[in-house]
């Protein structure tokens, strides 16, 4: 009987440590990630990325949509002839 008391005591101290030295954790649910935010970590949306912000675009696709857009990848990018992206980059109605 008396070792069980000493097991419970111990326990009882080994989380009221564990409390005291534990991360608070906030309730409050984590903001999603915006469609900017979304592409820029993802990696491989860097094209995509700069054009929208070359555009003009990077604040309205940061807030509330709903938005839907389809984006190619860097990959994607890669087999469009430069001249033709240089073009398109410098015409901010065509983005």
């Amino acid at each position: 009987m008396r070792r069980n008391r000493k097991f419970v005591a111990l326990a009882a101290v080994a989380v009221l440590s564990l409390s005291a030295v534990a991360p608070v954790v906030s309730a409050t649910p984590a903001a999603k990630p915006d469609i900017v935010q979304t592409a820029v970590a993802a990696g491989q949306f860097k094209t995509l990325t700069k054009l929208v912000k070359q555009a003009g675009l990077a604040g309205t696709l940061q807030t509330k949509g709903p938005f839907t857009v389809f984006a190619p990848s860097d990959a994607a990018f890669a087999k469009v002839p430069k001249s033709t992206l240089a073009a398109l980059a410098k015409d901010k109605a065509k983005l």
